[in-house]
């Protein structure tokens, strides 16, 4: 993952010193590497690095998605669907899947299809 963030950084848009990879993916996200906001929603669901704040998760997710970065869009999807600390909107999660497969994540055709039946 985010196999070009520290290029970019060497071409003078930011220095690595981030101590945590939470820190790291905070970085990656402020300088729009869309993999940084999804991953920087795992760490905000899981309470690592972090306090636990799904809401935030959710704003990152959204981010990545926004970004048409297709795992961004499936965790999305997911969270909401699941209801995984946000309130549970299946249809609303349904069209993030849909949304993930669109853009060629080939695991959100398989969990969308999934979940239509």
């Amino acid at each position: 993952g985010l196999r070009d963030y520290p290029v970019v950084l060497r071409t003078g848009k930011g220095a690595l010193d981030d101590t945590t990879p939470f820190a790291l993916y905070v970085r990656a996200c402020d300088h729009g590497f869309m993999e940084g906001c999804q991953r920087m929603a795992g760490f905000y669901l899981r309470g690592e690095g972090t306090p636990r704040d799904p809401s935030k998760a959710m704003a990152a997710l959204e981010r990545s998605c926004g970004g048409r970065f297709g795992p961004g869009c499936s965790d999305l999807g997911l969270m909401l669907y699941k209801g995984d600390g946000i309130p549970q909107d299946r249809e609303k999660g349904l069209s993030y899947l849909k949304q993930a497969c669109a853009v060629g994540y080939s695991q959100a055709c398989q969990w969308y299809t999934e979940q239509k039946q």
